[in-house]
């Protein structure tokens, strides 16, 4: 019974195909040469990438100054420098400098008069842009654009300019700091004067001016050396990662990949016209039931 239900439903397939074998062959030609017309005439896009080392998170100057060098300022960064820098690299202030760089509004073709233009800039811009991490700790950085020049030179300059906006992370936090710092020192030297004041004031209490003395000179010296650690790392235009690969301008296209999209182009509207044929077939044979139960 089973095979004569197969048999059944593997003659009507024939059947059905026999039918509409023409249709099935013109539209399979048509989408043929319009999937190629597509492929051929997309612009290509190219990709270019970038890759990157953060490096460690922790201070420079807690690395080069601290006792005993406790730090190796040569460290690789952390998983935890890796998403610092996935986060950087790919926020709206990188991707403003970017636009303060290369224009991208007019390089993009977006009209700056129309309502929403910064929207179409975000978001054509994290489309061309993607930012990873490899699975050795690197951050990559990548490319595409119609122009293979651009694509290369954009992503260098987000790699180069990761050291910027580090940078100008790290002497707003340190400057706040410093300026703490130092009002603290002014003010353990004003309490260090007031002092010695009193100590020539009450010679007999000499002992206990000596020893709020010591304290106090003890921790104007440790606030100093943390304060010119602070002023290091507020003065000094380190570099916040190592570079692996600067992007290069590459010499073949990325995208489209016309044999794929031909192929792709040309299954999908055949089977879609092929799947339309078999929802009609099927609804003629309905009404066609439908009229004979009918009589």
């Amino acid at each position: 019974m089973e095979q004569t239900t197969n048999n059944n439903d593997g003659a009507k397939a024939l059947l059905f195909l026999n039918k509409w074998k023409h249709a099935l062959i013109i539209v399979f030609c048509i989408a043929f040469i319009a999937s190629l017309l597509v492929a051929l005439f997309t612009t290509p896009k190219y990709k270019s990438t970038a890759v990157i080392f953060p490096a460690n998170s922790n201070r420079v100057s807690k690395a080069i100054l601290a006792d005993r060098y406790s730090i190796d300022y040569m460290d690789y960064g952390s998983e935890r420098d890796c998403e610092y820098a996935i986060q950087i690299l790919s926020s709206s202030t990188m991707m403003l400098a970017a636009n303060a760089q290369f224009n991208l509004y007019e390089h993009y073709e977006i009209d700056t008069n129309q309502n929403g233009y910064q929207y179409k800039l975000a978001k054509t811009y994290m489309h061309s842009v993607k930012v990873e991490r490899t699975e050795y700790m690197a951050v990559e950085i990548s490319v595409i654009d119609e122009d293979p020049q651009m694509s290369a030179d954009l992503a260098n300059f987000i790699a180069s300019h990761y050291d910027t906006i580090c940078h100008e992370i790290q002497y707003g936090r340190s400057k706040d700091a410093y300026t703490v710092m130092t009002g603290v020192c002014a003010e353990l030297e004003q309490n260090i004067n007031a002092l010695n004041d009193s100590l020539r004031a009450h010679p007999d209490r000499k002992s206990s001016y000596d020893q709020l003395i010591m304290a106090n000179c003890q921790e104007l010296a440790n606030l100093q050396s943390r304060a010119a650690q602070t002023k290091v790392d507020m003065n000094e235009n380190i570099h916040y990662k190592f570079w692996l690969e600067k992007a290069n301008v590459p010499d073949k296209k990325y995208s489209p990949k016309r044999l794929l999209v031909t192929i792709v182009g040309t299954l999908s509207t055949w089977l879609l016209f092929l799947f339309l044929l078999m929802v009609v077939e099927k609804i003629r044979e309905i009404k066609s039931q439908t009229t004979e139960e009918s009589r």
